[in-house]
């Protein structure tokens, strides 16, 4: 089963959304960091499938990004930087996702270990994970689904340009979540829906961790604290 982009792995936030003053807490941010590990041991399990069966050299690099997202997420908990810790958390899930995702839609969701352990998104029976659909994606739906993710990821690295103590890597997600928007938009040209669906999602994804990244980086500052005025570059 290939999921329909604009679906969230089940398990995941989906990118955004959340109680911000969840976060601000000791008992949020430990709760952010439990669901990430849990979520990450999940996908690293099928990673293990998937080894041998498609090339999984993206899926690895991102997770293993996502174990240091999670260490430091761990650090700034140790800390008391709850907000930063909950958010880094969150983008590391994010990258989780995102490998999850590849090895869903090379490999058919139902083939995957994981299948049925993770929570179903809201609607749906408890064990179906979300990802058993075969539905096609229309063209308008998936027109408006890279519109929305073109928006995001031009927003986003204006943002990330002019925010500063940002962590290196957001940078890379984001320049491989234009590379994936890149594939989508060709695939779309194509009247390739499906794949240009399945690219647009992954991109969609890389870009909310770097969205999570940046908030990260912001966390904890007081509204009496200059923040940096980004400069006129348009």
């Amino acid at each position: 089963g290939t999921p329909v982009a604009g679906t969230p792995v089940a398990g995941t936030p989906g990118g955004k959304g959340g109680n911000k003053a969840h976060l601000n807490t000791a008992e949020g941010a430990t709760q952010e960091i439990s669901k990430t590990t849990s979520f990450i041991t999940l996908v690293k399990s099928d990673l293990a499938y998937a080894n041998g069966k498609m090339d999984t050299s993206v899926v690895q690099s991102w997770l293993n990004s996502a174990d240091n997202l999670v260490k430091s997420a761990q650090s700034a908990n140790s800390s008391s930087q709850y907000e930063k810790a909950g958010e880094t958390a969150r983008a590391a899930r994010e990258l989780a996702n995102a490998s999850e995702s590849l090895m869903r839609q090379q490999l058919g969701a139902d083939k995957l270990p994981s299948y049925g352990q993770m929570p179903a998104p809201k609607g749906q029976p408890s064990g179906t994970s979300g990802s058993s659909t075969t539905t096609t994606p229309t063209q308008a739906q998936v027109s408006r689904d890279l519109q929305h993710t073109y928006n995001d990821i031009v927003t986003k690295g204006l943002l990330l340009k002019n925010t500063a103590n940002v962590a290196s890597d957001a940078n890379t997600y984001l320049t491989a979540a234009q590379n994936y928007y890149k594939t989508a938009y060709s695939a779309y040209q194509a009247s390739k829906y499906t794949d240009a669906s399945n690219a647009a999602k992954t991109a969609g994804q890389l870009i909310h961790a770097v969205d999570h990244l940046i908030h990260a980086a912001t966390a904890g500052t007081s509204t009496d604290a200059p923040v940096a005025v980004p400069a006129p570059n348009f």
